[in-house]
């Protein structure tokens, strides 16, 4: 299966990603200080090992010292599993403060290794699902070409953990549904996904819902086997409700620790802690009606009306959870009064999400900031580019941070968008003219990629949102990059 072509084509993947990592690596010893874990201001790689340290001393869901910047509010809403991997990494420590450049080395070190591990899981499904030495080496090509995902590791963020065991579950999910993986491997996968998916929902928050996707997904697997032959749709139906039962059943309990230990601390299993997300998108809105600036609204209705609030609110769990409410029913409110606000944000969000070139991340990483040119004028029209004055200013500015960026991110993501938007319109085209001759892998993908752009772009728009979409794409994108070579040769026979 893995033939020399394939593996040349991933090596050469590999080589090319080890390139980009040294290259990164070798700027960290200074921009780790000054960039990356700043001591004169807060960051979420500070926040991120705070909460390390804290699950050091107390475990999971322990109470909080206290402590300026964070509250019994922060350490319920965060689900603990990157801390506790980042924790075998760290030595036990009295402050956040007391990290040094070779315990921040060793997060590092390991997180580039899990983006290593990232793109063989791509590589090898796309091999298999395609059966395409093109395809999956096209598919690693894209992944580890971006940028922000191989920067993304020189950060103490939970994202690229998120990440990892996100494209282990798609992988396995996936490979679940293959007629080349032997039948009981293909259970076995299946099961698994709900494993990584789980652990992946202990990380971040964002895929406690995937069990949606995943019955869709289920359920076009049964529509296509149904169609492939004179079985009964019983018969089709019944193998997959108890398979995705059982799916349900691990992934579900593997979530229900979190609720579990949120239990144990408050006497409460079940209550959102979403608030400071529905004060900050109140806050957005609410800047555009009454025409202020964004920073006096965060002010107002953000640390005010809540973050203050939550402070004060101490070991007060009734508290916590009420303003938590309030938030989300004030955001609720706001956004019925003011629909044509919200669609236009989504829609903002959803354009930064996919037109951000990372300017900052990559800057921080080298220990420089490139000009604001090429993150605002450049991202949202890079073809301004050729004016004479804007290619004055781009020439000269550090290599590292200048045309470098504006040529390398670009170009990757033109190839990117236009080879995996080639592969969405073969599914979405089949889908409505009501014909099931679509890969399973590529509408699956398709799924989980609508998935994330969608919960992200209600949140923010920035680039680290983009990295664990990027997989899906890179699937995609491989695929979609043989089916357009293939449409050119057809043409020009």
């Amino acid at each position: 299966m893995f033939d020399r072509p394939a593996l040349l084509g991933l090596a050469a993947s590999l080589l090319i990603l080890f390139a980009l990592q040294g290259f990164f690596f070798s700027h960290i010893s200074t921009s780790w200080r000054t960039h990356l874990y700043p001591l004169d201001s807060m960051n979420d790689t500070r926040g991120t090992i705070w909460f390390s340290l804290h699950l050091q001393k107390k475990g999971p869901y322990g109470k909080p010292d206290p402590h300026p910047l964070f509250a019994l509010n922060d350490l319920l809403a965060k689900p603990p599993l990157s801390s506790m991997i980042f924790n075998w990494f760290l030595p036990e420590l009295d402050h956040e403060f007391d990290v040094t450049y070779e315990d921040y080395k060793r997060v590092v070190i390991f997180q580039m290794l899990l983006t290593v591990l990232i793109a063989v899981l791509l590589f090898s499904t796309a091999k298999i699902a395609t059966a395409s030495n093109a395809a999956a080496t096209l598919t690693s090509l894209f992944y580890v070409l971006d940028l922000p995902s191989v920067t993304m590791g020189f950060y103490i963020y939970t994202d690229l953990i998120f990440t990892f065991f996100l494209v282990a579950g798609l992988a396995s999910f996936i490979l679940s549904f293959e007629g080349a993986v032997p039948p009981l491997l293909r259970r076995v996968l299946f099961i698994g996904s709900a494993v990584w998916w789980g652990l992946a929902t202990l990380t971040r928050l964002n895929s406690l819902y995937f069990f949606a996707p995943v019955a869709v997904a289920a359920a076009a697997a049964v529509l296509k086997e149904r169609s492939a032959g004179p079985s009964r749709f019983w018969g089709a139906v019944k193998p997959f409700l108890k398979r995705y039962a059982v799916w349900f059943l691990v992934f579900g309990g593997i979530v229900s620790w979190r609720h579990y230990q949120v239990w144990r601390l408050t006497g409460k299993a079940f209550f959102s802690l979403n608030g400071i997300y529905a004060a900050g998108s109140k806050a957005e809105i609410m800047s555009e009606v009454e025409r202020i600036s964004f920073g006096d609204a965060y002010g107002r209705y953000m640390a005010r009306d809540f973050l203050d609030k939550v402070h004060e609110s101490g070991d007060d769990v009734d508290r916590i959870i009420e303003l938590n409410q309030t938030a989300a029913e004030e955001y609720v409110k706001t956004a019925k009064a003011h629909p044509a606000i919200v669609f236009r944000q989504f829609l903002i969000h959803a354009s930064r999400l996919f037109n951000t070139a990372g300017r900052t991340q990559i800057g921080d990483v080298l220990g420089e900031q490139p000009s604001m040119l090429i993150d605002r004028n450049l991202v949202a029209r890079p073809w301004l580019m050729l004016k004479p004055e804007n290619l004055k200013i781009i020439l000269g500015h550090p290599r590292e941070t200048g045309l470098i960026w504006v040529v390398w991110v670009w170009t990757h993501l033109f190839f990117l968008y236009v080879c995996s938007a080639a592969a969405a319109l073969f599914v979405l085209k089949r889908l409505v003219r009501g014909d099931l001759g679509f890969p399973l892998w590529a509408f699956t993908a398709f799924l989980f990629f609508g998935y994330l752009a969608f919960f992200y772009s209600l949140v923010n728009g920035v680039v680290r949102y983009r990295v664990p979409i990027i997989p899906e794409l890179a699937l995609l994108a491989g695929w979609g990059g043989t089916l357009i070579s293939e449409r050119m040769r057809r043409g020009r026979a």
